[in-house]
């Protein structure tokens, strides 16, 4: 559901070096989460912002190792600077609703639909938004609108349902099924999940 997609819409400009400078701290960063060394990344990344400070990638990837080190109010944070910068960065939408749900408040609940259905006008063909989607309505005891959305979900993947994980530690893997998006898989998925994968774990 939540997914690491750290390279996502950054733009290198041969004409701009902070630019150039930025993109370098954005790969090494992402090296550094490989070699399973996320507090490095997070240091590389938060001296990035001195560098590229209006960079939406930037913050994303601060709200995913902060997520994955379990600090989720952290993680919200960030996730929530990169939409202010880029409100149609998709993978932000996504994380961040998926956080707000996940924190159980119902007043979260609006601004977390919202934030889903606008990622799922950008991402129309990403099963993991209409799963969450799936899981909101749950919440909102729509077990309809929650079928639908389950069953869109598996219309696009229909071999199996893939959790995978933002680091090489499987932290997010492990925050994602120890939470209720487990018992919803393992009840309402079971038909058609043959399998989960762990990329990284």
């Amino acid at each position: 559901m939540l997914s690491r997609c750290l390279l996502t819409t950054t733009i290198i400009s041969f004409g701009n070096n902070r630019t150039l400078v930025g993109q370098a701290y954005i790969n090494r960063g992402d090296v550094l989460l490989r070699l399973n060394r996320p507090e490095e990344a997070l240091s590389v990344y938060e001296r990035a912002l001195a560098i590229d400070p209006a960079n939406a990638d930037l913050y994303y990837n601060l709200g995913v190792v902060h997520l994955d080190r379990g600090r989720q109010r952290q993680a919200l944070s960030h996730l929530d600077r990169a939409l202010e910068l880029d409100p149609d960065h998709a993978q932000a939408l996504t994380n961040s609703a998926a956080l707000m749900q996940e924190a159980g408040r119902p007043e979260d609940r609006p601004e977390a639909r919202r934030r889903l259905l606008r990622a799922a006008r950008l991402q129309p063909d990403s099963e993991r938004v209409h799963f969450n989607l799936g899981m909101l309505a749950m919440d909102d005891g729509d077990g309809q609108g929650a079928e639908a959305w389950f069953r869109r979900a598996v219309e696009l993947r229909p071999g199996g349902f893939c959790f995978t994980s933002p680091t090489t530690d499987g932290g997010m893997q492990k925050w994602m099924l120890s939470r209720k998006m487990y018992t919803l898989h393992a009840r309402f998925l079971h038909v058609w999940c043959p399998f989960v994968c762990s990329v990284g774990a």
